[in-house]
């Protein structure tokens, strides 16, 4: 992606979302931050863990990975939204 290595795309996301917690007034931005990070990869590993009751079945890779700990749990409910349209 325009040759900026991808760990500098997360974590500049991650440094965004810290500065809308600051602006938002929260008293721990950072670590409401890490724990939206924390809550969509567990949010991501449940789902995986529920597909053979439900069907539901989100590939792990670096893509599903960063949109879990970027957007969180909507995230995950994204991801399961497109699936079962799909």
């Amino acid at each position: 992606m325009f040759g900026v290595p991808v760990y500098i795309i997360i974590l500049s996301i991650f440094l965004l979302l810290i500065l809308i917690e600051v602006f938002s007034n929260h008293r721990h931005p950072f670590w409401n931050a890490l724990l939206g990070s924390f809550l969509g990869i567990a949010a991501l590993i449940c789902t995986n863990i529920a597909a053979a009751f439900t069907g539901v079945k989100i590939c792990i890779s670096v893509l599903s990975l960063a949109i879990a700990s970027l957007a969180g749990i909507p995230g995950v409910a994204m991801m399961i939204i497109i699936d079962l349209i799909t």
